[in-house]
């Protein structure tokens, strides 16, 4: 399959950006917390969303530490 311009990323690539697990990212998805779309039952990840999600989980994460 090809992905065009690297404009959407899988489930392997997105679990390994955030450090979560293939199936914890399959639950953002389903949750409406990552946005992407199924093409048959392979997920499919808009990046700007991942890097989004990235974003706010890692100033959280530091909001924690303050």
């Amino acid at each position: 399959m090809s992905r065009p311009e690297r404009d959407v990323v899988t489930v392997g690539e997105a679990a390994l950006v955030l450090g979560l697990s293939h199936q914890m990212v399959r639950k953002l998805l389903r949750d409406g917390k990552l946005r992407g779309r199924l093409a048959g039952p392979t997920w499919i990840i808009n990046r700007a969303s991942l890097s989004r999600l990235k974003d706010s989980r890692r100033k959280k994460q530091e909001r924690k530490l303050k």
